[in-house]
């Protein structure tokens, strides 16, 4: 299988940053919904609001992203990065009394897409300008002594050609 962007194609990684988010990782839970009713017309409408978790979640993963950029004296592409990125991530909970070891792989919930759309939401505009720019993800989640999301952030250059095509009409 070739991987999209292997050495081997036409990309120059411009940079990598790897930064850690203490604490035991938290996934994106769904908004809140409440039903109201104007008291005015009797109509009836349903506003969504942020999890008040979700809104404490992205402070941390902000607070990492920022403080881990104040210690890299690298020069680096300007931020929020508007190029095409990959990101390995590595998800570690404490281990529970079943998984007793650490480094053992996690198959039960929370879902690695979760934990991922929590990430990729809170660097929105910090890291990079929109997740859609992720081009590639490694993930995986499992047991560690230390709970944390370890983060690596490729940032990629395209500089690849347009291909021509040729008609296929006549």
């Amino acid at each position: 299988m070739d991987w999209l962007l292997s050495p081997q194609e036409p990309y120059k990684k411009l940079a990598e940053i790897e930064f850690f988010v203490p604490g035991s990782p938290r996934p994106q839970l769904r908004a809140g919904r409440r039903a109201m009713v104007n008291k005015n017309t009797g109509k009836m409408s349903v506003h969504t609001f942020p999890q008040e978790k979700n809104v404490a979640s992205m402070e941390d993963i902000r607070f990492a992203w920022k403080d881990r950029l104040r210690e890299d004296t690298r020069e680096l592409p300007s931020l929020p990065y508007a190029g095409p990125i990959r990101l390995r991530v590595r998800f570690s909970f404490s281990p529970t009394k079943t998984s007793t070891w650490p480094g053992k792989v996690m198959s039960k919930k929370p879902d690695v897409d979760n934990l991922l759309k929590m990430l990729e939401d809170a660097l929105n505009n910090y890291a990079w300008v929109d997740d859609s720019q992720i081009v590639g993800v490694i993930a995986e989640k499992g047991y560690s002594d230390t709970p944390g999301t370890l983060c690596v952030m490729e940032m990629w250059e395209d500089v690849a050609k347009p291909i021509k095509r040729k008609s296929r009409i006549s």
